[in-house]
């Protein structure tokens, strides 16, 4: 599989990265031991997880299948949510709660808002600390690649005693490189020169065909910058495709109405500027890695794919506006 340099980091990755979030929570122990397994076995070597996937389990999870070859993957992890007492104490039904979770999109979504209203952000010094530390234990690991704040407010990229906890912990080796994954206005600060002396050597920013402002803005100032980029959420928390679906547009461009098409689409979308490095999705299940494969072999779009894209885009952001 192709690799890209990830800006001056010297680390070289797959296009395509493996994303976490369902691991440990949606998906099962065993369901996700076998996805990476997979996905590692075709050529996919970044690994994205977080503190808060799963409550801890995403990271417990992904370190047990990597353990025995940590220096053949690339793992990245983040900071920054807090959950309460009281859904730390609804994890512990995970197991019994699953099958519900995956079958009835209710039940989904009432988790999801559950978790979201139970969740506060913590970037204090000391907490950083300690959630490295615990990053560190939970992956088996001794260091992590990518160290990522996440979904930092603007106020605290503003702190430079935030940077300077995780510049003493990337000298300590317990991290090996800083980075930001967040808001693309907070992504795009920065950029700016100014920054530089934060030590961030890498963002991971939400892109894709609804994110038009976000690619407008970051890409062009990814040119000349030694920050790399990753992306994610290619379908845009499913908002991407079910908005796709039925548009006339695909008719009178001639594509194809067809679930599995338009998801490669979208990915081979975002792909398709050489500033992004690689581009994070869940493909917890056989199929979402075949298809995701199969993206990267279609190439790039073809100008009637490029026409589509940007006229599908700008008639949906002018939608959002009005």
């Amino acid at each position: 599989m192709e690799q890209r340099t990830l800006g001056s980091t010297g680390l070289t990755l797959a296009p395509l990265a493996f994303g976490c979030a369902p691991v440990g929570s949606i998906a099962s122990i065993r369901q996700s031991t076998k996805a990476m397994e997979k996905a590692f076995d075709l050529g996919i070597n970044l690994f994205d997880t977080a503190d808060m996937y799963g409550l801890g389990a995403s990271e417990k999870v992904l370190g047990q299948v990597f353990r025995s070859r940590r220096d053949r993957v690339i793992i990245t992890t983040k900071c920054g949510y807090v959950y309460s007492t009281k859904l730390k104490l609804v994890s512990k039904l995970k197991p019994l709660l699953r099958p519900l979770v995956k079958r009835i999109s209710g039940v989904k979504n009432a988790a999801a808002r559950t978790i979201k209203s139970e969740t506060n952000q913590n970037f204090e010094p000391q907490y950083i600390r300690e959630s490295v530390e615990s990053s560190l234990i939970k992956l088996g690991t001794d260091y992590i690649d990518i160290f990522f704040l996440h979904d930092p407010p603007r106020t605290i990229i503003e702190r430079d005693d935030v940077f300077q906890m995780l510049g003493t912990l990337r000298d300590q080796g317990k991290i090996r490189f800083i980075g930001v994954s967040g808001e693309w206005d907070v992504c795009l600060e920065l950029m700016r020169p100014e920054k530089s002396g934060l030590g961030v050597s890498v963002l991971q920013i939400e892109m894709n065909l609804l994110k038009q402002e976000a690619m407008d803005r970051i890409l062009p100032l990814a040119k000349d910058s030694p920050i790399g980029l990753i992306a994610r959420q290619p379908f845009g928390h499913g908002t991407v495709l079910p908005a796709l679906r039925g548009s006339d547009r695909l008719t009178r461009f001639k594509l194809q109405d067809d679930p599995r098409r338009l998801a490669q689409l979208a990915i081979r979308y975002v792909l398709q500027s050489p500033q992004i490095t690689s581009l994070v999705t869940s493909m917890i299940s056989p199929q979402h890695i075949g298809c995701n494969l199969e993206a990267l072999e279609m190439g790039p779009l073809s100008d009637t794919e490029q026409r589509f894209c940007r006229s599908w885009a700008d008639e949906a952001e002018s939608s959002n506006a009005s």
